[in-house]
């Protein structure tokens, strides 16, 4: 056997360099087996391709199948997930529409942004026009949805369905005689039931008896319509209203309707006990007592609002004295009835010692109305300046917006002023349109505050751009600003 050793080696490699016929033979094999390799990954590439699209297209269908369910479901997060999953794959028409309605539904921040775009698809139909715009009158600046709304046809413009969803803007606004105008204009019998919703709610914002027995009327007939999701809407309208639920006609027993409805919620139940609470006191007490028996474990945030709602301060205070301890909604509740009872050292025992679950920014809210109450205004500021700063930290809405329209009502208006800046600054959510905000505008003015005009005013223009008079002062601040 030859033995290996340097030399006998450094000879083959010089032979193999001079043996020009041996590398070519070698060259060929490579190329053949290169080719093969080709020809093997080609054929198991082109074989796998149709199975691997195959099992795509029944994962996005399957997907959307999920949404479709959790929509009729009103799993809102799952409905929003599964279509998210599918447009990230693929354009889809029916997945951008369940997307868009489960944020409307969560209140998610996008929502506007989502409802605008479906509002201006090329496919979108007249039901998701008025859906979208529903949505927009309710969670967008407020100049977003009039625009939108006036964007429409003509025909569209006039039909009683359009109008009815622009009117709890136009209540939020002030404008009840426009909201109930425009839409008596149009109004027909054969119209969906939530036009007749929104007629009531109409007249409940302005409560006169007349107007009140007739929104009694609608309510008895959007029952007798089967409209369910319009008349529980209807109900609890009614039913934070004078009169709106007194016993006798037109209403029907109202405990006995609701027993039937599958969505009727705790708040639901307590509005259909309120007629029989109006009769003799002892009968009321005893309807008070069956409600904290059948609500007090569940909903204990709910029957608290109630009772306070009903006069039944003290009552509310003394049911929710252990809940209050480890439920956000119950505390909150109780604070409330301690403080329209004016009872200060017991409502300032309980805000020391809230459970970290509860709301900072409505807690900071109670401080707020407890110093303006007690007429401290130093803790007042404080207060405001807490929820401010709270509210930061809440995406799930502009809290800033609610904050302004409490320090609004309260008379607090230095509050209030620093609140829409926030508010609109941040730059969603439901803003008022630009006129309605000019005596801010004039005070922040006269305060100087020139920066923080400029940042609203630039904001605003995202949703007026067309708007001179806002367009100009944009201009004229920035100049001042350099």
């Amino acid at each position: 056997m030859a033995r290996w050793n340097s030399q006998t080696t450094h000879t083959d490699i010089i032979d193999f360099g001079d043996n020009s016929e041996l590398r070519r033979e070698l060259k060929l094999r490579r190329i053949k087996i290169a080719a093969l390799l080709v020809a093997v990954l080609a054929v198991f590439g082109f074989g796998t391709r149709p199975a691997y699209r195959a099992f795509r297209e029944h994962r996005i269908e399957q997907n959307l199948a999920v949404a479709k369910a959790a929509q009729v479901q009103e799993d809102w997060n799952e409905a929003r997930n599964r279509a998210r999953a599918v447009l990230l794959v693929r354009p889809d028409l029916d997945a951008y529409r369940i997307w868009t309605r489960a944020l409307g539904k969560l209140g998610a921040p996008s929502t506007y942004m989502a409802v605008s775009s479906i509002f201006t698809h090329r496919g979108a139909t007249r039901e998701d026009l008025l859906e979208s715009l529903q949505v927009m009158a309710r969670q967008t600046p407020q100049a977003l949805a009039l625009s939108a709304y006036f964007s429409l046809p003509t025909e569209f413009r006039n039909q009683a369905s359009f109008r009815a969803a622009l009117v709890p803007l136009l209540i939020e606004r002030g404008q009840i005689d426009l909201a109930e105008a425009t839409l008596r204009e149009v109004i027909r019998p054969t119209d969906e039931p939530r036009v007749s919703l929104e007629l009531l709610r109409a007249l409940c914002a302005r409560p006169k008896p007349q107007r009140i027995a007739e929104a009694r009327g609608i309510f008895a007939e959007l029952i007798a319509r089967k409209a369910d999701p319009e008349a529980l809407d209807a109900l609890l309208l009614l039913g934070g209203v004078p009169g709106g639920l007194a016993p006798g006609d037109p209403l029907p027993d109202l405990p006995k309707w609701l027993n039937g409805q599958l969505k009727a919620t705790a708040q639901h139940h307590l509005s259909g006990m309120i007629p029989a609470t109006m009769g003799r006191p002892e009968n009321a007490e005893a309807v008070y007592q069956a409600a904290i028996a059948r609500f007090l474990a569940s909903d204990p945030g709910v029957l608290g609002t109630w009772l306070i709602q009903r006069g039944q301060a003290a009552l509310a205070a003394s049911t929710l004295e252990t809940p209050a301890k480890t439920q956000a909604d119950a505390c909150l509740s109780r604070l409330h009835a301690l403080l329209s009872l004016k009872r200060t050292d017991e409502l300032l025992s309980a805000l020391g010692t809230v459970p970290d679950s509860c709301d900072m920014v409505a807690i900071e809210l109670v401080r707020a109305r407890l110093a303006i109450q007690t007429g401290e205004e130093l803790s007042a500021r404080t207060a405001w300046t807490r929820a401010l700063n709270a509210a930061i930290y809440d995406m799930s809405r502009n809290r800033f917006v609610d904050i302004a329209r409490e320090a609004q009502a309260l008379g607090a208006k230095d509050a209030a002023e620093d609140a829409w800046v926030a508010a609109v600054c941040l730059g969603w959510g439901r803003l008022p349109v630009y006129s309605d905000l000019l005596p801010v505008f004039a005070s922040l003015s006269a305060k100087d505050r020139s920066a923080d005009l400029l940042s609203m005013f630039r904001m605003l223009l995202r949703f007026e751009p067309l708007n001179p008079e806002l367009q100009n002062n944009a201009y004229y601040f920035g100049l001042i600003q350099g």
